[in-house]
């Protein structure tokens, strides 16, 4: 008799061999989701710093004098009328900072001048360095980014 057909175990051979497959591509999707979710909070979170890092550098005379590093407090007719202090915009900027980074990131928190930045940068007003901080919580784990700046 010859074979003009396909037997039941040839049908299942190929059908599972197919779901196999298509588990792998279903797998490698998720992750590749995941891994640019996780780009483009690293992305925004390294935009939240160039902010953060732009407003110091324009405000020498408030992060001279640590202002930076003291409780933020909004203070939005700072940027609608003239009169504020160097300590107005600078307190008004790190509120604003920190707002963005709660709204951007998960579980995100930032931080001038961390009580435990890495060995090699650190915060030294005399030398005229702050260090930013941002953590935030994704899905692989807590992840945090450190810039020093000069002002």
């Amino acid at each position: 008799m010859s074979p003009k057909g396909f037997t039941l175990t040839e049908v299942l051979v190929t059908l599972a061999l197919t779901s196999v497959t298509l588990m792998s591509i279903t797998a490698s999707q998720i992750y590749a989701q995941q891994l640019a979710r996780f780009s483009f909070q690293e992305a925004k979170a390294y935009s939240l710093l160039q902010f953060m890092a732009g407003h110091i550098q324009s405000n020498p005379v408030a992060a001279s004098h640590g202002i930076f590093q003291h409780p933020a407090s909004p203070t939005p007719s700072c940027y609608q009328t003239t009169g504020c202090t160097a300590e107005e915009l600078a307190k008004h900027a790190v509120h604003d900072w920190q707002q963005q980074i709660e709204q951007a990131l998960p579980s995100g928190t930032g931080k001038i001048c961390p009580p435990s930045p890495p060995a090699n940068i650190h915060c030294n007003l005399s030398d005229k360095i702050l260090v930013l901080s941002i953590r935030w919580q994704a899905p692989s784990g807590e992840h945090s980014i450190y810039q020093p700046v000069s002002f």
